[in-house]
């Protein structure tokens, strides 16, 4: 069953453009600002390699001691798996190539989870910063949604933390509890994922006024970040179909021009495509 969730991006992106107007869409095209793409483009490209310094930094805090070129190498590699894998789950290929340099497979988990965690965690805030700034039909109904949802969230990771020091498990859970709850300069690190993250909805800020998409730039951001959380789900390969309708959706409460989303949702694409081919040289040298 789970080798064809994949199928269902597919299916949503034919959905997308059995709907779409093509003439609006090559209007779309044909308007695009190449500089501004290409800056963009750019800027999403300098994220890929300011994350591997944050995965760098991050193996020392656990204890990896490594070279930056070889963490950085293992960083593209997984990567790479990552771009092509849905929901970038081959990202997780990265504990395979960290076995020789952690002392255990637990910490090398730990690493591509922690990672993986504080993305979450930067794109969940930049998604309720910019949910409560913008203003589009039907966001007073997400705000009643998110606010409870993201003081649940909180409380039940407090929670979760009270519990395990009071509780001090041993063995197998005691070694879990310190992989992922134990992370020096935890703080620092999540600042930075903040940053890099902000960086990127810059990137696509500057790729969807090059189009242009006549929006606030909240409202933009707020779809950015929303197609980001989609991208996740292991339901398409690079986030095609899902993204695509996610925005068409989003773009449509706000009587945009479909034909721009998906040229919007493209832009995404392309900057998965460019991380493919910065990666692949990695991915190829024994």
């Amino acid at each position: 069953m789970r080798r064809w969730l994949p199928l269902v991006g597919l299916l949503l992106f034919v959905v997308v453009l059995a709907r779409l107007d093509f003439s609006s869409l090559a209007a779309a095209v044909a308007s695009l600002d190449p500089l501004g793409l290409c800056l963009g483009q750019a800027i999403i490209l300098s994220i890929l390699y300011l994350k591997a310094v944050r995965h760098y930094y991050l193996l020392r805090a656990k204890g990896i001691d490594m070279p930056f070129r070889r963490a950085l190498r293992i960083f593209l590699q997984s990567s790479f798996w990552g771009f092509v894998s849905p929901g970038r789950l081959g990202e997780f290929s990265r504990m395979g190539y960290l076995k020789d340099y952690s002392p255990s497979a637990l910490t090398s988990a730990s690493t591509v989870v922690l990672d993986r965690l504080l993305d979450i965690a930067a794109v969940v805030l930049l998604w309720l910063g910019a949910l409560f700034l913008a203003h589009f039909p039907g966001r007073d109904a997400l705000v009643r949604l998110a606010a409870p949802g993201a003081v649940a969230g909180i409380a039940a990771l407090a929670a979760a933390r009270w519990w395990l020091a009071r509780r001090k498990p041993d063995g197998r859970l005691a070694g879990i509890a310190s992989a992922l709850f134990s992370l020096p300069g935890k703080w620092r690190f999540l600042a930075a994922t903040l940053a890099i993250w902000g960086l990127y909805y810059l990137a696509c800020w500057i790729m969807a006024a090059a189009i242009p998409v006549a929006a606030p730039a909240a409202f933009l951001v707020f779809c950015a970040a929303t197609a980001n959380a989609v991208s996740f789900l292991p339901l398409s390969v690079a986030g095609i179909g899902t993204r695509d309708a996610t925005l068409v959706l989003l773009f449509s409460s706000m009587a945009l021009d479909p034909a721009k989303a998906v040229v919007f949702s493209a832009t995404f694409l392309l900057s998965y495509l460019t991380g493919m081919v910065a990666c692949l040289p990695a991915v190829l040298r024994r």
